[in-house]
């Protein structure tokens, strides 16, 4: 089994990976608030959120100067950096979905958007447990198991999208415009799923190289 020991002062990058799970979990649980209440809060939640990915930014900007200047890194210098970097996409992309409810005026959530940020939460929540696992035990073989599901709700995500694209080529009380805000405010939804199995797909590589 692989382990990381530190010495001295030597950074501790699975704490950091750890802590940029936490941001991105934090963003997505604020999209979802802030769409549970027919949007009436996501203003400040995009706001919120904003502040999120400033932290997410900051951090991956200091694990790649780190990557840089330490001479022993626990993993490939450049899985490393992937990871962090995917990470801070499930960021981004929650921001953009939040950025854009806020300047649309699309008149409050379309009722089948709950349903879609929770899956947001579910997958970001799957990945903090898979770096508490990795931080505090360094075991890396259990990771393919523990983020099987998380592949289940991406595929949910997709099949959900299809539904209310569906649904609201459909909807004759809607404009052309708004329909077509809508439909990249889904879109936007569904690629923040899409990051959040980049991210998978990364640590479960390196759950069969570094088990």
């Amino acid at each position: 089994m692989f382990r990381f020991f530190r010495f001295g002062n030597e950074p501790n990058f699975f704490r950091l990976l750890h802590e940029q799970a936490e941001l991105a979990d934090q963003a997505a649980q604020q999209l979802h608030d802030g769409c549970s209440s027919s949007c009436d809060m996501i203003g400040k939640a995009s706001d919120a959120i904003h502040a999120i990915e400033e932290q997410s930014e900051e951090k991956r900007k200091l694990i790649a100067r780190l990557i840089d200047t330490s001479f022993v890194t626990p993993l490939d210098k450049e899985d490393l950096d992937h990871i962090s970097r995917y990470f801070h996409r499930i960021v981004s992309a929650v921001h953009g979905s939040a950025r854009r409810l806020a300047l649309y005026p699309v008149g409050g959530c379309r009722e089948d958007l709950p349903a879609m940020t929770i899956l947001v939460v579910q997958m970001t929540r799957s990945l903090v447990k898979a770096m508490t696992l990795v931080e505090t035990h360094q075991q890396w073989s259990l990771v393919p198991a523990m983020l099987e599901g998380l592949h289940d709700l991406e595929k949910e995500a997709d099949r959900m999208l299809q539904h209310s694209l569906a649904a609201l080529f459909n909807d004759s009380s809607l404009d052309v415009l708004k329909v077509i805000q809508w439909k990249e405010i889904y879109e936007c939804v569904e690629d923040a799923t899409d990051r959040c199995q980049d991210v998978a797909d990364l640590l479960e590589r390196a759950g069969v190289k570094y088990a």
